[in-house]
């Protein structure tokens, strides 16, 4: 069992890993977790195995995936080929692919 702690960024200001990971643009991993590029290709196997899913659909489709900001911008730079940080959303906004 873990437990969760869910710290803001002015909480973790003070926090060296932290302030390395942003000195990074986000490159680096979290402690003990995954870097940016870990994380875009985690995220484009889901996106292709969502693909792979539908493909043999007999009539068009239109589908929606509900996920968080880094997803969005993980799928939409790699697809789009722009920077990972160009595809930033609000809460509640969308990308068409």
């Amino acid at each position: 069992m873990f437990s969760l702690i869910r710290k803001n960024y002015q909480e973790l200001s003070f926090n060296q890993d932290y302030q390395k990971w942003i000195d990074s643009n986000g490159e680096l991993p979290f402690p003990n977790g995954e870097s940016k590029a870990e994380f875009i290709k985690r995220s484009m196997r889901g996106f292709r195995q969502l693909l792979e899913e539908v493909k043999d659909s007999t009539k068009p489709l239109t589908i929606a995936a509900v996920v968080h900001g880094g997803t969005i911008m993980s799928i939409a730079s790699s697809i789009l080929g722009k920077d990972y940080y160009d595809y930033q959303v609000r809460n509640g906004e969308y990308i068409i692919l």
